[in-house]
């Protein structure tokens, strides 16, 4: 079915793409339900496949009536015309953002007309996506997405949170960081280290009835509440009300932002207040002054661009549904 046969025929290829290759197990449950098991292997330098394996043994080994297949390597898209029932992604924000981006890609061009069940087996730094999307039933909740088109490029899907600026540092930094910092600790630590040598970044950001430019610290579009392990900068987003909760965070002093800080952690999250604003918005553009180029994030991953255009996409144009993967009985 895909690419690749092996770990070992993974680590011998060209990794130029952080999502270049996905791990696969296909189950058949009891009840016949074709669901794929798929994360990144590459995800929290490597330690995800051994939390998988562990995980494999302790609930998979020995599950009666259902049957799987030998596991597989090759990238996600492959597993788009299979016809699974349920995608359970294995990892966090950065995994899920790419399976998203891959099936409403698909549905996008009318390659499928119905997307399966997504669920989410939370082992990744940040995990936050699960933080948003709150307990849900067994069949899922319907949720809206974000598309976003990168210097005039093809649309891409996110999930969760989109930033620019600092917050995007803050996430690229964060995959340098030594493997022993813990997960819970895994952006904040990061934020401090980066803090001390940034600057705010030159920004607009244009919307029907609304246009903001100057020096921001970072944006915010949030269709779920949490990012940044838990980190709350949607402070109302909904992943069901057809909007961005849009955070500006203007160009403060350096400790303007640290005696901001622990209300991201708090439960009412980031607030409108002197210093930051709030917007609600289905669709912006977000740019940067010609000839510079914007660090973004989507979900956690990296991007570049001068000019991003932001759109939800409503749970009820694609059927999108999601639940947290509900633990099995040992």
């Amino acid at each position: 079915m895909l690419g690749l046969e092996s770990l070992e025929d993974f680590e011998g290829a060209r990794y130029a793409d952080f999502w270049a290759f996905a791990h696969a197990l296909i189950v058949y449950t009891q009840k016949g339900m074709a669901r794929v098991f798929i994360l990144n292997p590459n995800a929290r330098q490597g330690r995800l496949t051994r939390d998988w394996q562990a995980w494999k043994r302790r609930h998979l080994s020995n599950q009666p009536g259902g049957q799987q297949e030998p596991e597989h390597w090759g990238p996600p898209e492959e597993l788009v015309s299979q016809g699974f029932d349920e995608w359970v992604v294995v990892g966090g924000d950065g995994s899920l953002q790419r399976a998203i981006h891959v099936l409403l890609s698909a549905h996008a061009r009318g390659a499928i007309q119905k997307l399966p069940l997504i669920s989410v087996l939370a082992m990744g730094t940040g995990a936050d996506f699960v933080r948003s999307l709150g307990p849900v039933s067994a069949g899922g909740e319907s949720v809206d997405a974000g598309r976003v088109v990168l210097d005039g490029g093809e649309p891409r899907y996110f999930i969760n949170v989109a930033s620019a600026g600092f917050s995007a540092r803050v996430a690229e930094a964060k995959e340098r960081m030594p493997a022993w910092i813990p997960r819970g600790l895994a952006y904040l630590v990061p934020t401090l280290l980066e803090l001390p040598h940034a600057a705010p970044t030159q920004m607009r950001l244009l919307a029907p009835g609304t246009r903001t430019e100057g020096r921001a610290w970072a944006v915010f579009i949030c269709n779920g509440s949490h990012a940044g392990g838990g980190m709350r900068f949607g402070a109302n987003a909904r992943l069901d009300d057809g909007l961005f909760e849009v955070t500006w965070v203007e160009d403060l002093p350096v400790y303007g932002v640290l005696l901001r800080l622990p209300q991201v952690y708090s439960r009412l999250g980031l607030v409108e207040q002197k210093g930051v604003r709030k917007l609600d918005l289905p669709a912006l553009t977000l740019e940067a002054p010609a000839g510079v180029t914007l660090l973004m994030d989507l979900d956690g991953e990296p991007v570049l661009a001068q000019r991003a255009e932001f759109a939800i996409i409503p749970a009820a144009a694609t059927g999108l549904r999601m639940r947290r993967f509900p633990e099995p009985k040992s």
